[in-house]
């Protein structure tokens, strides 16, 4: 479903889950939980594929948008987002603008640190285990797959204007009543953010019947605000952005340079590369963001000229909490600056 307010695109987008959030077959055959991690990101390919076909051919590719996610879609958006900061190279940095245009992101009862204990049960006693599939165990309190999407999406949400809305009343699962998202999951906390409890179940939290209703009202009134604020900030979004990807084409056209010529950085032979690369495991193929650091790092240590007379060790520290994603950014970092070093050893 896509509708227009003001000038902003809104768009539902809910595919492979129930009401409640749960898993339901798909027209493949295959839960959407199949694959976990794997599934969530393909499924976030997907929605940043339509919606970037649909703004094109509505010509609206610089319009804000708005993100109105109920349950599961927020961990969808989540990795959309992440998945689209990290589009910079020319071929599909069309996908970027995704996250250059997102203003504000409102999130219904998304279970950010999993879904409550007592839901999965009662599910569980309700759907057939093949129906429940790999997804019902990915939304665990604690587990890697929401760790390693929150990670991803953490430090990009100061960016956006965040709400986090809880259900205040519990669900029906047959005889059992239980909170499918509580408050401690729906709000994870994060920094500036509003949050508040809507008085209705997790199915009927977004299910307005009236305008009298006060989650009506919280809604409104907060997507009044942000239709506002949108279009300045986008807009220097956008000439900030455009500044960034100019960089980046001309460091890869100095690349290419470089190494078509032959030459080093200071004009002098380029030194052999990949004589060797003795790394002992890949980046996952889940990572995604830390572009920002990324770019940091490759001008402290890559980007700098070479320098015969002053043979220095090039020190960059990475540190965080553990899980944070350190050794997944090294990995990856690597991985796809190899070809600039004669020899890259991990420890």
């Amino acid at each position: 479903m896509i509708g227009q307010v003001g000038d902003e695109i809104v768009r539902g987008w809910n595919r492979g889950t129930d009401d409640w959030g749960r898993p339901v077959q798909s027209s493949c055959g295959q839960t959407p939980g199949e694959g976990s991690s794997d599934q969530i990101l393909s499924h976030a390919k997907t929605l940043v594929a339509e919606l970037n076909a649909t703004r094109h051919l509505s010509r609206t590719v610089s319009r804000p948008i708005i993100f109105l996610c109920h349950g599961l879609g927020g961990i969808l958006v989540k990795r959309a987002i992440a998945f689209c900061n990290t589009s910079i190279a020319k071929q599909v940095d069309h996908r970027r603008f995704l996250f250059t245009a997102t203003y504000a992101i409102m999130f219904f009862g998304t279970p950010h640190t999993g879904m409550s204990d007592a839901a999965l049960r009662a599910q569980a006693e309700l759907m057939p285990t093949a129906a429940l599939s790999q997804l019902s165990t990915a939304l665990v309190k604690g587990s890697q797959t929401l760790q390693e999407i929150n990670d991803q999406f953490a430090p990009l949400s100061k960016r956006f204007s965040l709400y986090f809305f809880w259900e205040q009343l519990p669900s029906e699962f047959g005889t059992t009543k239980a909170y499918v998202v509580t408050q401690d999951s729906a709000d994870p906390g994060w920094e500036p953010g509003e949050r508040a409890g809507i008085h209705a179940d997790h199915s009927q939290m977004c299910k307005f019947t009236s305008a009298s209703q006060d989650g009506f009202k919280l809604v409104l009134s907060a997507c009044e605000r942000y239709i506002k604020k949108a279009p300045e900030l986008i807009l220097s979004r956008w000439h900030e952005d455009r500044d960034l990807l100019r960089r980046e084409r001309e460091q890869e056209a100095a690349e290419v340079l470089r190494h078509d010529s032959g030459l080093s950085f200071d004009g002098g032979p380029s030194p052999t590369r990949n004589v060797h690369f003795m790394v002992g495991r890949s980046a996952s193929s889940l990572f995604t963001g830390r572009a920002e650091i990324a770019n940091l790092l490759r001008q402290k240590i890559v980007s700098t000229p070479f320098d015969r007379g002053h043979n220095q060790h090039k020190i960059f520290v990475i540190w965080g909490l553990g899980g944070s994603g350190k050794t997944q950014f090294c990995l990856k970092f690597v991985e796809d600056n190899r070809d600039r070093y004669v020899n890259t050893i991990t420890l």
